[in-house]
């Protein structure tokens, strides 16, 4: 085909052969398209503009097949009534009954959009890279492995989210001695033990108080020296004397 125009051709029949409502390839046929135009046909499953089935093989290094983004009456579609829920290639299908490695192109290719079946899906294309197939296992695994990765990534978000918020709660910041700038964290523990050092609480009413051991209360009041740079409670008093 190097000019012409290919259109107005409805493929509707219930059959293996539903495939292809403009052009229809099967057996050893063989199709080569140079120019022209392939639109506005319908095919009740696959291959609304061009199908090849079998062992056919084609090639086109020119001309348009139109596909489901062009303009109303220039599309080609597949899908007619009563069709397949497993529609695909409106501008072009290669469908071996039984073989799921099916390719197609369902947008419109285009004078520059180079595309060949050598007759079997191992052997799709003699063009090489300029060539654009989609498929639609391929297509169902891309979107799978899109969503796990998406899936993942939230999961990483909200748990570093949740963990900081839980982090930030069980922190008390800590001013420095009056004049500084300094800022020290406590955790929750950490800050009811520095709170009651600063009174005249012993180390056991402390305890008591917390519903702590008094080994633990003293665990604690290590930390908070340490965190604070003194080395007992009087050094503690003395750096943060209350009114």
């Amino acid at each position: 085909m190097r000019g012409g125009v290919v259109q107005g051709n409805v493929n509707n029949v219930q059959t293996n052969v539903s495939s292809g409502g403009g052009i229809l390839l099967a057996g050893f046929g063989l199709f080569t398209m140079e120019g022209g135009e392939i639109r506005n046909n319908t095919a009740r499953r696959a291959g609304g503009g061009i199908n090849a089935g079998s062992r056919a093989s084609f090639r086109k290094s020119g001309g348009i097949i139109y596909g489901s983004n062009a303009p109303e009456g220039l599309r080609n579609t597949a899908g007619g009534s009563g069709s397949s829920p497993n529609i695909f290639g409106h501008a072009v299908s290669v469908f071996l009954p039984g073989n799921p490695d099916a390719q197609y192109r369902n947008n419109t290719v285009g004078n520059n959009d180079n595309l060949s079946y050598a007759g079997h899906p191992t052997q799709k294309g003699i063009f090489g890279d300029r060539e654009k197939w989609d498929n639609p296992d391929k297509d169902f695994q891309r979107m799978l492995l899109i969503i796990i990765a998406a899936v993942l990534v939230l999961g990483v978000l909200a748990f570093l989210i949740i963990h900081r918020r839980i982090r930030k709660r069980r922190m008390a910041t800590l001013l420095g001695p009056e004049g500084s700038t300094e800022k020290i964290e406590l955790t929750e523990h950490e800050k009811k033990v520095f709170d009651l050092l600063l009174t005249d609480y012993s180390i056991k009413m402390i305890a008591d108080d917390l519903e702590l051991s008094y080994e633990g209360v003293r665990f604690h009041c290590k930390k908070v020296y340490h965190k604070l740079n003194v080395k007992n409670r009087k050094e503690l008093l003395v750096k943060f004397q209350k009114e």
